[in-house]
């Protein structure tokens, strides 16, 4: 099926909570549900969003790019499966990331994937995420295979919805001119929010 990837408007924000819902009942994503669903998917230092639709118009699927604010730890390895050297390019972050259960194996969290590469790349800015690691999650698999370097693990600062440590799997997206990871204000990272 033919998806339209576009930006997110505001008028979209009801119809992508609604689909958050379908996605966090059946995959438990996000882990804990916003007490302001449509806060948590415009976030304070969000950059761009896009959105997913099928030819009818139904929502597929979203992805946000936010502002990296905080120290990021992408040379502190503590994982690593990569040998390529830290970057020194601003970086952002993808986020809120999900795919409608019904419009899974159609490619649409590549593609929104491939939306996000391409406008950070077109701004010079380096791509970074995290997952939760819980053994059992497809988006790791769609970034593996996507090129996406594990570059190391963590402990939430946040806990599950039963009060659970959560462990944290970081990414980063490679580029050609790879050379470094710094804040989107342009100090050098030294630890991932």
């Amino acid at each position: 099926m033919k998806m339209i990837m576009r930006d997110r408007c505001p008028a979209d924000l009801d119809r992508c909570v609604e689909a958050l819902a379908v996605v966090h009942h059946t995959d438990g994503y996000p882990l804990n549900w916003p007490v302001d669903p449509h806060g948590w998917l415009s976030p304070a230092g969000l950059l761009h969003a896009w959105i997913a639709e099928d030819p009818g118009g139904t929502l597929a699927g979203h992805l946000a790019v936010d502002r990296v604010t905080g120290p990021c730890p992408m040379e502190a390895v503590t994982v690593s499966t990569s040998a390529d050297p830290p970057t020194s390019r601003p970086a952002a972050e993808v986020s809120r990331l999900f795919v409608v259960p019904a419009y899974r194996r159609q490619a649409v969290g590549r593609r929104l994937l491939k939306q996000a590469q391409q406008w950070a790349g077109s701004r010079g800015l380096a791509l970074i995420l995290e997952v939760v690691d819980d053994g059992r999650s497809g988006a790791v698999a769609t970034y593996e295979a996507t090129g996406w370097q594990l570059n190391h693990l963590s402990q939430a600062d946040w806990t599950g919805p039963g009060g659970e440590p959560v462990r944290l799997r970081h990414y980063r997206y490679p580029s050609q001119d790879d050379s470094g990871v710094t804040t989107a204000d342009g100090e050098r990272a030294g630890g991932m929010r």
